[in-house]
């Protein structure tokens, strides 16, 4: 249940399941998996998020603690 309580770790675990659905099922079914946004963790992801926050000019983005 901490798994999927915790922000950071519900988001690691989609991201882990996606990446498993697609091998064995195949990217078609891996797609219907996508309904959750694009998710950084900081400090970490810092130059992934800077690098989409420059591409997504005008976007309203949400920061939240991880627990």
């Amino acid at each position: 249940m901490f798994q999927l309580t915790r922000k950071n770790f519900m988001v690691k675990n989609l991201k882990r399941y996606q990446k498993t659905l697609e091998r064995e099922e195949g990217r078609e079914e891996a797609a219907k998996c996508d309904f959750f946004p694009r998710t950084f963790e900081l400090p970490s992801d810092y130059h992934l998020f800077v690098e989409e926050f420059k591409r997504s000019t005008g976007s309203t983005w949400i920061m939240k603690p991880v627990s």
